[in-house]
């Protein structure tokens, strides 16, 4: 069986990054007219910085873990789900945003985002340095199990 090597910090990088973007969802609702745009800008382009950093290394993990065959199918599982988060999300925000106001309701949906990376963090997934390495079969070589390589050349090699 052959193992294929990982970013040995690729599990740490993803907490990392989970651990320092999430606290700045609570710059969203503090955000005021002015100088108080900033914030807003600030915690959204840091929020979204981490989001896409933990993005690559999930994705990266994903292709390297996951078997060829079900690649598509976990992804587009995974793009669903992710997906449909959203919508229901949206739906959520807009029926607390008219029963309680626009700034309550931003601060009940970014203090848990902001708590977020707590989950990773403690998780099976949180405690180690590596994400688990895919095995797979070794590749064919050509030969069959019965056959002996010729003379003069290496095992296996034509």
């Amino acid at each position: 069986m052959i193992i294929h090597d990982q970013d040995p910090l690729s599990q740490q990088a993803l907490v990392l990054t989970r651990a320092l973007a999430s606290p700045f969802a609570l710059f969203l609702p503090l955000t005021s007219p002015g100088l108080g745009l900033l914030l807003f800008a600030s915690g959204g382009f840091v929020l979204g910085v981490g989001v896409s950093v933990g993005n690559v290394v999930v994705g990266t993990f994903r292709q390297s873990y996951c078997p060829p065959h079900l690649l598509g199918r976990v992804s587009s599982a995974s793009m669903a789900t992710n997906q449909g988060t959203i919508a229901i999300g949206s739906a959520l925000g807009g029926v607390l945003g008219s029963a309680i106001g626009i700034r309550p309701t931003m601060w009940l949906l970014t203090a848990p985002l902001a708590l977020t990376w707590l989950l990773l963090a403690f998780s099976p997934a949180g405690k180690g340095r590596e994400l688990p390495l895919a095995v797979r079969p070794e590749r064919h070589n050509g030969q069959s199990a019965g056959t002996k390589s010729l003379p003069g050349t290496a095992e296996g090699q034509p």
